[in-house]
């Protein structure tokens, strides 16, 4: 007997569209956004990376994501099965395997932040994994009754991998044996909680090879519907969310007459309001 699976109605989704800003300082930020067929699925990969100690980790990263993603697809039991929970699976281990990839590479001990966003197009579904502080956000289309600003039109995607603002995170590290501590400045401690060795502000990352165990590769995943249309997925690097307010962002994307006006307006106020004091990065 010949068994038929029953599959979501195709293109639940008008098929996205995307744009990306950057104005670079250092040059260790990156992004790169592809559409590619998962499981007979179309799903839309949009990754804002932000190096650390080096561009390298990064560089890897945008180089090698969507191609270990496909691969650790193909090599999976369920290689018909492009849901989120498949894809979170999938999305674990390429986050292990790249991490092991950079740290096999002796001539630097570069680290990135990564954010990685599936938004399956077929399934009408989104997808989200992250190591470190590059936040990612929804923001939903504005409807009647709905202000441009107001909290309900904004869903975090990414938690807080801070040391600094993240009790859970600290107590990850102290328990996998990392100090943490401040760097010091004319014998005062100064700056954001680090985990030494290594001092990195974020204890999640891909590299970062000068760290001990407790730097963990391991991201942080959430998968949720994406039915509504005209909805934003917003992804920036910590150049944009240091400078400006959730709010702002929000309010700068819904006001924006499309994507790539959206994308430049944000990077553009980011740059305004904080100066370039780091490299700023956003994808749309």
């Amino acid at each position: 007997m010949e068994s038929t699976e029953v599959r979501p109605q195709a293109q639940a989704l008008v098929p996205s569209i995307f744009a990306s800003d950057a104005t670079r300082l250092k040059g260790e930020d990156g992004m790169r956004i592809e559409r590619v067929v998962i499981g007979g699925d179309i799903v839309l990969c949009a990754i804002v990376v932000d190096g650390h100690g080096g561009y390298e980790a990064a560089a890897h990263v945008v180089e090698h994501l969507i191609e270990f993603l496909l691969i650790e697809f193909l090599c999976d039991e369920s290689q018909g099965d492009a849901s989120g929970s498949a894809l979170s699976e999938v999305l674990k281990r390429t986050f292990r395997r790249l991490h092991e990839q950079v740290c096999a590479d002796l001539r630097h001990t570069a680290g990135a932040a990564v954010t990685v966003c599936l938004i399956n197009e077929t399934r009408g579904e989104l997808t989200t994994a992250h190591v470190g502080d590059a936040a990612a956000m929804l923001v939903l289309s504005p409807t009647a009754g709905r202000r441009a600003a107001d909290q309900r039109a904004m869903v975090p995607l990414t938690d807080e991998h801070r040391l600094n603002d993240s009790e859970d995170e600290r107590a990850r590290v102290k328990e996998q044996g990392g100090q943490l501590g401040r760097a010091t400045s004319q014998n005062q401690a100064a700056g954001p909680i680090r985990a030494y060795p290594g001092g990195v502000a974020c204890a999640r990352a891909i590299g970062d090879r000068d760290c001990g165990p407790w730097l963990s590769p391991v991201p942080n995943i959430k998968t949720m519907p994406l039915l509504e249309a005209h909805s934003l997925v917003v992804i920036a690097s910590d150049g944009v969310w240091d400078a400006l307010p959730p709010q702002k962002v929000v309010k700068e994307a819904l006001r924006s007459n499309n994507v790539f006006e959206a994308a430049h307006n944000i990077v553009a106020k980011a740059l305004k309001a904080r100066g370039l004091r780091d490299d700023i990065t956003r994808c749309t």
